[in-house]
């Protein structure tokens, strides 16, 4: 979040001057951001478009009620998680705490003041969601070549019914966890998902970055050779993002978007005209098919799974 004394302008004196600084110090600070919340004129066209359903994914939508019931599959994974790297919470804590933390936090536009008051709280929120996106990441490749043999299964110490990582979970949970994985208020930093990696497998950074892009990649079931040359990213969204419009994406955004354009609804007028069409003798009449429920399997966690990592 921007300090309020970047924002000052004392009238009079060298105005220029103090223009030029507010400028750059404004550019400073927004070059740091790369997580934003919608705007209100975009969000009440269709709130339901922009919100996770499933799953939150970093501070913005953490602990709204209707996402609390994935909570506990997060600590699973944690658990998981810190079990197999050998390493407890506070390890991660501690390798995150510092300028990470800074740059974590400012990587989200508007962040609520009472995360950077409680820094630890806010990695604790952080680690556990990161871990869990690897998680399923991971469990996802694992589950498309060989089941079991990596993290998806009891390879990864899961159960083979487990009700997201496993093959029922891949065919019934993670498509909503993946729509939400890529909402733009729904973001990880990479930065995060790149240290978790990197300190629990020991990884080199541009094998770690490579490493990620490649999950993603796979996750989404995009091109899974053009990993290679995507470099840094900012976040999940950002991957797919380039992976779906490439380097010169102008000419790609303009077909995408024609492509994927919806006429306007039509007028009542047309609508009835439609109608009276359709139940013309020799016209099957058209029934408009049943509205998905939106609704999706129970994924309740057991809670007797132990704690003991999470400290």
């Amino acid at each position: 979040m921007m300090e309020k004394s970047s924002w000052v302008v004392e009238v009079g004196g060298d105005d220029n001057n103090k223009l030029s600084e507010i400028i750059e110090a404004e550019k400073k600070d927004w070059d740091k951001h790369s997580i934003y919340k919608l705007p209100h004129c975009v969000t009440d066209l269709n709130e339901k478009a922009y919100k996770p359903r499933a799953i939150s994914f970093g501070p913005y939508h953490h602990g709204e009620p209707n996402l609390a019931a994935m909570e506990a599959h997060k600590s699973r994974a944690l658990i998981r998680f810190l079990n197999r790297s050998r390493k407890c919470m506070d390890y991660y804590i501690h390798v995150l705490e510092g300028a990470v933390v800074e740059d974590l936090m400012d990587a989200y536009d508007g962040l609520d003041p009472k995360w950077r008051e409680d820094p630890k709280g806010f990695l604790r929120m952080m680690i556990r969601d990161g871990c869990f996106m690897l998680e399923l990441l991971r469990a996802s490749s694992a589950l498309s070549s060989s089941f079991g043999n990596d993290i998806g299964g009891q390879g990864g110490g899961y159960a083979d019914n487990d009700p997201i990582f496993s093959n029922h979970g891949k065919l019934h949970m993670m498509p909503y966890i993946k729509r939400d994985m890529l909402m733009l208020e729904n973001q990880l930093p990479m930065l995060l998902l790149t240290t978790l990696l990197s300190e629990e497998e020991e990884m080199i950074d541009e094998k770690v970055d490579e490493k990620v892009n490649k999950l993603i990649v796979e996750f989404c079931s995009l091109d899974k050779q053009c990993y290679l040359e995507l470099g840094k990213c900012k976040h999940v969204l950002d991957v797919y993002r380039k992976v779906l419009l490439g380097d010169d994406n102008h000419p790609k955004l303009a077909k995408l978007l024609a492509s994927s354009w919806l006429p306007e609804r039509p007028t009542t007028g047309d609508a009835s005209r439609r109608q009276r069409i359709s139940t013309k003798p020799g016209f099957p009449s058209k029934r408009a098919a049943p509205r998905a429920s939106g609704t999706f399997p129970s994924t309740r966690a057991s809670s007797t799974a132990s704690s003991g990592f999470l400290r």
